[in-house]
């Protein structure tokens, strides 16, 4: 019996050792199954060496396709190198991949953000509103999130739903300058001038120099046909701001609007001059010159109108 229990013994101790050490052979036998795959990426990702880490996840990424955390990095990586359209692929595939393995919404929450910021970079707010919408019903005490959602409705003219959208903010923080800024924006466009005047003076009430809130409540003066007083705040503006163009511009309104259009071109060609590129300074300058014939004006401004 004695002799039986010492065979077994040196067996047993060698399975024993054969366990110990099994798990780093396979590390070593396979580098890609160690506990982390994404080690070199990361580093370079953090030094902002965004190309090399694209490289470094992508290799993550053709060994393990089903792995939608290497896509999520690889997308990341592409997004800061400004390869827009492959990112969003990458990011599209991460939820694909997600969902595929049922995971919970929450693992979607980044690849989400990443879509929705290069979205609302572009301007495409349709597509970008659905990603926040989908995000802020998991978080939705998230503000910068409700805020970027609430200018994507604007956008997209839902006045109403983002006027409620900033209303919730504002429960959250009754003096926030930039919510109530932009809330004024909206009650703008939807032509309330009342409650956009209220907005404006709440900011320039904590902001006095916040030149674009001043316009902000000078158009809604225009709206009411308070003519002069929109030309007084709008005339401080450009002489605290003259390079302002939205100042410029909104003058250029508040003196058509008066008759004044003489006066009108000048402020008008100022804001060319200020912003070549925007359409609206030069549309309005030609309405002026084929209503009045003074075209004089124009070719002493030396501007050209095509």
């Amino acid at each position: 019996m004695t002799n039986i229990k010492n065979k077994i013994k040196p067996a047993l101790s060698l399975l024993l050792y054969l366990a110990s050490i099994a798990p780093a052979a396979l590390a070593l036998e396979f580098p890609s199954l160690t506990k982390k795959p994404y080690a070199s990426g990361d580093r370079l990702f953090a030094c902002e060496a965004y190309s090399e880490a694209a490289q470094a996840y992508q290799v993550v990424v053709d060994q393990y396709p089903e792995d939608a955390k290497a896509h999520l990095r690889l997308g990341k990586s592409l997004a800061r190198l400004g390869q827009e359209e492959t990112a969003l692929n990458e990011f599209f595939k991460t939820i694909f991949v997600n969902n595929a393995a049922s995971k919970m919404p929450e693992e979607n929450l980044e690849a989400r953000s990443e879509i929705a910021a290069i979205f609302l970079k572009r301007g495409e707010y349709d597509e970008a509103g659905g990603q926040l919408r989908q995000i802020l019903a998991l978080k939705p005490q998230d503000k910068e999130v409700r805020g970027n959602y609430a200018l994507c409705l604007q956008n997209c003219g839902f006045l109403d739903a983002s006027i409620e959208q900033f209303n919730m903010l504002l429960r959250q923080e009754p003096k926030n300058i930039t919510t109530l800024y932009n809330l004024g924006t909206v009650y703008l466009k939807k032509t309330d001038s009342q409650n956009a005047k209220t907005c404006f003076m709440k900011v320039v009430g904590m902001d006095p120099k916040n030149d674009l809130a001043f316009i902000g409540l000078a158009r809604a003066y225009l709206f009411e046909k308070q003519v002069k007083q929109a030309i007084a705040v709008l005339t401080k503006i450009v002489e605290r701001s003259p390079s302002n163009y939205y100042a410029n511009i909104a003058l250029a309104d508040a003196y058509k609007q008066a008759g004044s259009e003489d006066i009108a071109v000048e402020y008008y060609r100022k804001a060319i001059q200020l912003n070549p590129k925007d359409p609206a300074s030069k549309a309005a300058l030609l309405s002026i010159i084929e209503k009045s014939n003074i075209k004089s004006l124009v070719q002493n401004s030396k501007v050209e109108i095509k």
